[in-house]
């Protein structure tokens, strides 16, 4: 093998697609955030890129060059040839990129939150692009969910409080974002209401907590799979609830299935 470092051109691109032996599903989530990185400025020459067989074709880089096709731009990439594709198919097959996980970690995030405070930091970093808090597609650079979870360190406590209720709440880091949303404006009854629903201690008919989960212990037991945005508008709801000191016996006028997440606090 020998690898060098060139200015791979749109053209060379989708030449090189065209001859790519197996094509992976694409991932828009990380498309997206590569040609912002690209639109930026911030393209950086790495020491990985693409990898060509001993045919020439690409068994490595499909999305660098997929980038460089739907931004029209030639990037600097380090190009590897006559590669073993039986080596990168079984070595290489189950290894991952660095995600914000890992960026969170050497930031300093305590290790056992960090699950959590990535999902949360997406979710407040698509918030700050006007953007849905669910849009999937929309992803931040490890660089830009760093920069949001230094900018709300509180949200390591809120991830203390999704983790108590951990074997309640599927969907913790979610769970956790909006409890977020709601310390913003009654910080004292949010925290009764995660206790009460992580210890089930003093629940009473109409009690948000005792509504939510029951709901997530019937949905366990009888192995039902909610949408994310139903996990979503079951927290906002109760939440909501909650700083409005009202009663909440049912999901009876709540839409499931439409994707209208309520505003905390609205």
């Amino acid at each position: 093998m020998v690898t060098i470092t060139e200015m791979v051109t749109p053209a060379k691109a989708r030449e090189w697609l065209d001859k790519m032996p197996i094509q992976r599903r694409i991932r828009r989530s990380k498309i997206e955030k590569l040609k912002r990185v690209v639109g930026l400025g911030k393209w950086h020459l790495l020491p990985h890129g693409i990898v060509l067989d001993t045919e020439g074709r690409p068994i490595d880089g499909m999305h660098r060059l997929t980038v460089i096709c739907e931004t029209d731009r030639p990037l600097p990439l380090r190009v590897t040839y006559n590669a073993d594709p039986a080596a990168i198919f079984t070595i290489d097959a189950d290894s991952a990129a660095k995600d914000l996980q890992d960026a969170l970690k050497l930031a300093g995030a305590p290790i056992g939150y960090v699950g959590e405070l990535a999902t949360m930091s997406r979710m407040l970093w698509r918030a700050e692009q006007g953007k849905s808090v669910l849009e999937q597609t929309l992803t931040p650079t490890n660089e830009e969910g760093v920069e949001v979870y230094r900018r709300h360190l509180d949200l390591i406590e809120v991830a203390r409080m999704a983790l108590r209720v951990r074997h309640i709440v599927p969907a913790r880091g979610l769970f956790g974002y909006f409890v977020y949303q709601a310390m913003r404006h009654d910080e004292e009854r949010v925290q009764s209401f995660v206790h009460r629903l992580a210890t089930g201690e003093m629940l009473r008919s109409g009690d948000p907590a005792l509504l939510v989960r029951n709901t997530y212990i019937k949905d366990r037991t009888q192995r039902v799979t909610r949408l994310q945005t139903d996990q979503a508008i079951i927290a906002a709801t109760a939440l909501n609830a909650v700083l409005r000191k009202k009663s909440l016996y049912s999901w009876k006028g709540v839409e499931f299935g439409k994707g209208k997440v309520p505003v905390i606090g609205a």
